[in-house]
């Protein structure tokens, strides 16, 4: 029997330099796993993308680990995408909502789960600058995560860095029409705050955004929340962290396998927690094109 290849993708500073301290401890229980394994530690921003895509182009490894947290994933499945490399998670990151959705833990239990792991085929999205696994949008939470991520002392806040990016935001930002179209058909909504489309259920370190949403429909989900005035958006936000806006007259939900949205002004754009160098989302999900590692059931 042949043994598996598996490289590890560590970003030495995701989560506040979380990522190394964690490696670290990684490192020493990597001979449980009975691979053959090598380590690829990331020096800049593109790093863990350059480095998947020529692991499959040189079909270096069978599966690839990254090591940090959600935009360590973004990276590394811009060059696994549509290939047969699998992705493995170790979680080391701020929000590591990639790794709670599959039900990945932190530290030394997920090299347990890694030994026994199996794989599952799930969704991406492919948008005009890649493809992301989880979350994308715009509007106010663009909005904040641009802030977030512009700023060194909110990031090494972690989550509570993001809620002072929210009260930052609330003072500036102004509702606009936006116009949606899904599979075809339109939507216009005047006055939208955000609008969150995705893959899998939660962002920003457990909102539960589109808490329906499953990463192997061959469908992408869609929440929007429109006709608000700043004090009701204020009363219904906390409820994302449970999931329950849903239901909520200004919340609108939608499904379908393309959603092109635009903003009747310039937004960011964000997916996978990173902001994208565009203004507008053309989405379609690219069904089972990414295998990933997962705990076994």
């Amino acid at each position: 029997m042949v043994m598996e290849r598996w490289l590890f993708v560590v970003n030495p500073v995701a989560g506040k330099g979380k990522a190394a301290r964690r490696w670290n401890r990684y490192y020493r229980h990597l001979a449980t796993l009975g691979k053959h394994w090598d380590v690829y530690h990331t020096k800049s921003p593109g790093d863990a993308t350059w480095i998947a895509k020529k692991t499959v182009e040189d079909r270096a490894a069978d599966v690839v680990v990254a090591v940090g947290g959600d935009g360590t994933i973004h990276e590394v499945i811009q060059g696994l995408a549509g290939s047969s490399i699998a992705l493995g998670i170790l979680p080391a990151g701020t929000g590591n909502d990639l790794a709670r959705y599959f039900g990945i833990k932190k530290g030394l239990r997920a090299i347990r789960q890694l030994q026994g792991a199996i794989k599952r085929q799930v969704d991406l999205v492919q948008t005009q600058s890649g493809v992301f696994i989880n979350i994308a949008g715009t509007g106010f939470d663009a909005w904040v995560a641009r802030h977030v991520n512009n700023s060194v002392w909110l990031k090494r806040w972690g989550p509570f860095g993001y809620v002072v990016g929210v009260a930052v935001e609330l003072l500036f930002f102004r509702p606009q029409r936006v116009d949606i179209e899904v599979d075809g058909t339109l939507y216009t909504y005047r006055s939208a705050w955000l609008v969150a489309l995705g893959n899998g259920s939660t962002y920003a370190g457990g909102m539960r955004i589109l808490p329906d949403a499953t990463m192997e429909d061959g469908e992408l989900d869609l929440c929007v929340v429109d006709g608000l005035s700043k004090p009701e958006f204020c009363l219904i936000f906390p409820k994302v962290f449970t999931g329950k806006h849903v239901g909520h007259p200004s919340v609108h939900l939608h499904r379908g396998k393309r959603i092109c949205i635009h903003p009747a002004t310039p937004w960011p754009v964000h997916a996978d927690g990173e902001v994208l160098p565009q203004e507008t989302m053309e989405a379609m999900v690219w069904p089972g094109s990414l295998t990933v590692l997962c705990p076994a059931p």
